[in-house]
């Protein structure tokens, strides 16, 4: 049975959603699963014929990518691309928020509403769909989900916690990652704020780059930048970068 109050959704078997939906699908009560897009198109017409007709608030739950924006159905929910806004369109032409007592909708990632291509994609979904669009403000994993649903975290200053110590991180070959020299890996250590990592498993991110930091012998470290160079992650375990636009100004030179 779908709680009255609110309808989880996410992609049972996108490439990168997959893992996130074994997680939810066993952390909330109900949770509604499709395959693509059109099959959630498809399952929403079905909810709106069975459902009773309740106000309710309807959870996209996919991955932050690049520009914090949300990629869902394996596609990154920007407006400014047309295929995005005509989908949604029409959505809106079939009445299904009306039609389901859907009065907002949150888009579940991480900080989906930080940043200008993130902020004017909630105003034209908002503006297409009729309804309330809203995102979130902070970093968002597995933990934040539980029976009734997603529970947002609560603003906090970001603590003290693991020590970046790359010598206690595994070596491994290059593999892909983006070589960076010895001064490079040096600048970026000095950006991070390397006595503050937290422990997010389950992390509602994207990678958008993999940096391999020299360890010495042909060997590297391996660190994944998130969410517009504002955070690295090695593991489970995340760090917050306290000068972004400089690390973002030293990788691309």
């Amino acid at each position: 049975m779908i709680s009255p109050q609110l309808l989880t959704v996410l992609a049972a078997h996108d490439p990168h959603t997959a893992l996130l939906a074994s997680r939810v699908d066993r952390l909330v009560t109900e949770v509604i699963l499709f395959d693509d897009r059109e099959h959630f198109a498809a399952r929403l017409v079905e909810l709106a014929r069975t459902l009773p007709l309740v106000e309710r608030t309807l959870d996209l739950v996919g991955y932050t990518g690049t520009d914090k924006l949300l990629v869902f159905h394996g596609r990154p929910m920007d407006t400014r691309i047309g295929r995005v806004r005509a989908y949604y369109r029409g959505l809106a032409d079939q009445e299904l928020m009306p039609r389901l007592g859907v009065t907002s909708v949150r888009l579940v990632g991480c900080t989906t509403a930080i940043g200008d291509p993130a902020r004017r994609t909630l105003a034209m979904l908002s503006d297409i769909l009729g309804v309330e669009v809203i995102g979130t403000t902070e970093l968002v994993s597995a933990e934040n989900f539980g029976p009734p649903g997603f529970l947002p975290p609560t603003p906090s200053l970001w603590p003290q916690g693991r020590l970046l110590d790359l010598d206690a991180l595994p070596s491994a070959p290059v593999d892909g990652a983006r070589e960076l020299s010895l001064t490079q890996a040096r600048t970026l250590l000095a950006l991070v704020r390397r006595d503050a990592g937290l422990e997010l498993p389950g992390l509602l991110a994207l990678p958008h780059d993999h940096l391999a930091l020299p360890a010495g012998t042909g060997a590297f470290h391996r660190l994944e930048l998130l969410l517009d160079h504002e955070y690295v992650r090695a593991g489970s375990t995340v760090w917050p970068v306290d000068d972004p636009r400089a690390l973002r100004s030293m990788l691309d030179r």
